[in-house]
């Protein structure tokens, strides 16, 4: 008898918490979307000149992409051109994605979770971290003259607690020159 009113307890408060986890989702549901409408209406005027004010930096609005591209492989670089405009480049050996948008703006993903973007051609590139275990910094571009190159070569490099990063703009190659203790 105990077992028969303790199983019906058991059935009666799975009942009760299936219905607050549906609550739970329906509100996280509505929530969710709110904070993206308000999310679509602060990014323009965030960004919308590229500009930011002192110590704030801008917000980098990253979508999935639904809309349609034209891709072709040009030896280890995947190439996708948008019919928006946008062009996205990846190098499969490396794992370095770069698009440049219509907007003249510029994202380069690095695989361990750090992020290059310049919001408009002449401006500064950040160095983004994806997981928020440390700030934005500023890297640098510079021409380099590597041995046996003819021309001199253009790198975005940024230093951190890892070491120095840089990254090849023509062929998206990554390289990293970790410290030594």
């Amino acid at each position: 008898m105990a077992n028969k009113q303790q199983s019906g307890y058991v059935a009666e408060l799975m009942q009760e918490l299936n219905g607050l986890l549906d609550n739970v989702h329906s509100i996280a549901t509505q929530v969710s979307a709110e904070c993206q409408s308000l999310l679509e209406d602060e990014i323009p005027q965030a960004c919308g000149n590229g500009n930011s004010s002192a110590g704030q930096f801008p917000s980098l609005q990253l979508c999935d992409r639904a809309d349609r591209f034209d891709e072709e492989c040009i030896g280890s670089h995947l190439v996708r051109r948008y019919e928006n405009g946008a062009v996205r480049v990846e190098n499969v050996s490396s794992g370095v994605i770069m698009e440049e948008r219509p907007d003249g703006s510029l994202i380069v993903s690095l695989a361990g979770g750090l992020m290059l973007h310049q919001a408009a051609p002449q401006e500064s590139v950040l160095v983004l971290d994806c997981n928020g275990s440390r700030p934005p910094q500023v890297a640098r571009v510079s021409n380099v003259h590597l041995r046996g190159a003819q021309a001199p070569v253009t790198f975005m490099h940024f230093e951190d607690e890892e070491g120095e990063h840089y990254v090849d703009i023509e062929t998206l190659r990554y390289f990293r020159l970790s410290r030594r203790a």
